[in-house]
């Protein structure tokens, strides 16, 4: 069968890990081999439970930009702040 990542680099909640696992119990059910990316890589063994389905660190932007409206008015502003403004970072962040 396959091998599927399911990507979860933004946001420190786990209400977007939610909807993962219920993807994520039919594909197990149909032989899949499963990998998680987490920001929060704790929260996500924790609610990853018992499911055989492998945990990542994400690629993560420790950096902070000034000069950014706050709150972000739009999902692009949301992307400069984890990384996305500086060619470099998102450079390292990609090849991570």
């Amino acid at each position: 069968m396959s091998r599927i990542l399911l990507a979860w680099e933004l946001g420190a909640g786990f209400g977007h890990l939610g909807p993962f696992l219920t993807l994520a119990t039919d594909l197990l059910k149909r032989g899949h081999e499963l990998h998680i990316a987490a920001r929060e890589v704790a929260g996500a063994v924790a609610a990853v439970g018992d499911l055989p389905i492998t945990v990542h660190q994400a690629p993560l932007c420790l950096n902070t930009y000034g000069g950014l409206q706050d709150p972000p008015l739009n999902y692009a502003e949301i992307l400069m702040r984890y990384g996305y403004l500086e060619p470099v970072m998102l450079h390292g962040l990609l090849s991570a």
